[in-house]
Parts: structure tokens; sequence; C-alpha cells
């Protein structure tokens, strides 16, 4: 009896690269070194504020064919500690939308594009865009790109940034006020409700860097001050409380505080007084880094405060930044 031979038409397994085959744990190793380099991305116009305050300039690239070394032979070389005080800076001026940008295989030079891992494909980019959110620091100058940014990126990514920079710069008059509306106020107050708004949903947040300038009129150095109040803001994610479910996750403040009175040109010809008020702006930044770490107002202020009493007490008359007892 002549039988027929039946071929079983089985679906044929999804095919996977070979790097995809390794074991998870495998890969985010491979990611971590792979992301070991830190950048930092300025959401900010064209010429910020903190440019000319900081004194420091940006290279711009973009993000998926700009140039990010020089050489090819360059990717591979040890880091020094120069290279890691100056990180590879992107700059993003225009508004963010919540679009994805289509990457043009064929003009997207992948030896030296930044990060061009990411690009490979979807599945690749899922595994890798939280390494990518962890090791960038965030600038922003101004509280409405701030929240433009929180409103273009995922609730996700969010959670990974850990990194962030501010550059406070309030109105130089004591008071701007123009057809009925306050302007000082406005600007105080959207900036307090920038601060509120990350310490709520940068909720894995570990470096904080706030520079502030504080002008000419912003004299009196205290806690207390308008110009430092919206900061205090961050002081939930360095404190446990029981309002909320995430743990302490701030580690590191820094505070930069200049103003009109830590510059040479204050106080021309007495290179004692400048170097003394250039000290004391230092302190000033360090107490509300204190402060912003969950330090008590009087902890805080401590090392201000002996300086101010001791090896600076032939200049408060002078300066005037504190109580002189007169």
């Amino acid at each position: 009896m002549g039988g027929k031979t039946v071929f079983s038409h089985r679906p044929k397994p999804e095919m996977r690269c070979g790097f995809l085959l390794l074991p998870g744990e495998v890969r985010n190793q491979i990611y971590q070194y792979y992301f070991q380099d830190d950048f930092r991305c300025e959401i900010a116009a064209n010429h910020p504020s903190f440019d000319q305050l900081a004194r420091t300039s940006s290279t711009k690239i973009k993000l998926c064919v700009g140039i990010a070394k020089t050489a090819v032979n360059d990717l591979y070389r040890t880091k020094t500690d120069l290279d890691r005080l100056n990180p590879t800076t992107i700059r993003v001026s225009k508004r963010l939308a919540n679009r994805h940008q289509r990457v043009r295989r064929e003009t997207t030079r992948w030896e030296t594009s930044l990060c061009p891992l990411i690009l490979v494909c979807k599945l690749i980019y899922n595994e890798t865009v939280s390494f990518l959110y962890r090791s960038t620091a965030f600038v922003f100058d101004a509280p409405k790109r701030f929240l433009n940014f929180f409103d273009a990126i995922r609730l996700r990514h969010m959670s990974c940034i850990t990194k962030l920079e501010l550059h406070y710069t309030p109105y130089l008059a004591p008071k701007r006020i123009e057809g009925g509306k306050d302007f000082t106020k406005a600007h105080h107050t959207a900036w307090t409700g920038m601060c509120k708004t990350a310490s709520r949903k940068l909720v894995n947040l570990q470096n904080l860097k706030i520079y502030i300038f504080g002008g000419s009129p912003h004299r009196f150095f205290d806690l207390r001050q308008e110009i430092v109040q919206p900061f205090l803001q961050f002081r939930r994610l360095s404190m446990p409380s029981q309002q909320t479910k995430y743990p302490p996750t701030l580690k590191m403040v820094k505070v930069e505080f200049t103003s009109y009175w830590s510059r040479e040109r204050a106080f021309i010809g007495n290179k004692a007084l400048v170097e003394a008020s250039k000290n004391l702006h230092k302190l000033y930044g360090d107490a509300i880094a204190k402060a912003v770490m969950g330090a008590t107002e009087s902890d805080a202020m401590a090392e201000l405060m002996e300086a101010w009493e001791g090896e600076y007490a032939r200049f408060r008359h002078h300066l005037g930044f504190l109580e002189t007892g007169w």
C-alpha cells in the first residue's frame, strides 16, 4: 500500500543575533561599560545666561549624526581626569516635541556618532536608554524650558535621571512691575513651582548642582532670602518622609553663589576685601547646600558665622553680609 509522505510545516524559531542571545546580566555589564562616560545636556537658548556667568562655552553637536570625537582612534583611549571634567555637551535650543525623529542609516556616521548603540534597534534602545539618562547631567536656566522637558519625556525616563544642574538669575532690580504685573514675583513663583515639580518627579535624583547669581540688591546672607527658597523644595529628596513611598536619594548638593559683591571690581584696590568677599560667598553657597541636604538653619550657617565673627570680623562693616553688631 503506497503512502504519501507528510511534511510538517512548523514555524521557524525567531532568529536573533549573537549579541541578543547573551544573558541579560552580561548585556547589562556591556551597557555599563559603554555608557561609562558622562554627558551634559543643556536645555537652553543658543546664548544662555550661564555661559557668561560660568565663563564656559559648550560644543554643540547633533545627537545622531554629530561627531563626538575628532578621530576614530580616539574612541577607545583611556579617559583622563580632564575628559571627565569636560564631558561631551549637547545643547537643545529648540522647543522639545513629544515625537520621534527618524534616523537615516545611510547618512549616519556610526563610528563617531554619540551613543549609536541606542539607534541599532528598538529592543536595544529599550534596554539601554535608562543607562543614557543616568549618565547625563541635565542643565536648565529657565522654568518654562524645564517644564516643557518634563512634558516631552516619559515618566519612566524621568525616574532614571540622577544628575541635575540649575542656573538661577533673578531680576537685578529689586522690584519690576509693568502693566500691573509683578514680574519679580512671577519669576520667583515660576522657579518655586519648577523646583517643586522636579523634587516630586525626579525620584532617583542623586547629584544636584545649583548656580545662583544674586546680583547687587541681594547682599544679606541668610537662608530666608527669596532667592534661596525655591531650592529648599529639594529637601524632600534628602530626608525620609512618611508621605512618600520613595527613600531619600539625594547624595550630593553643590551650590555656587555669586553676586556683584564677589567680583573684583566691587572693591577695586583692596585685595584683602575682595578675597574675604569671595570666601564668604563660597561659605554662603555651602550653607545653602547643607540646608538642601536637610541640615537645620543654625547648623547650615555655623561655618559661615564662625568665619564672619572670627577671620573676617574686621571686614564686617565694609561688607554687611550678616549682622554687624550695630
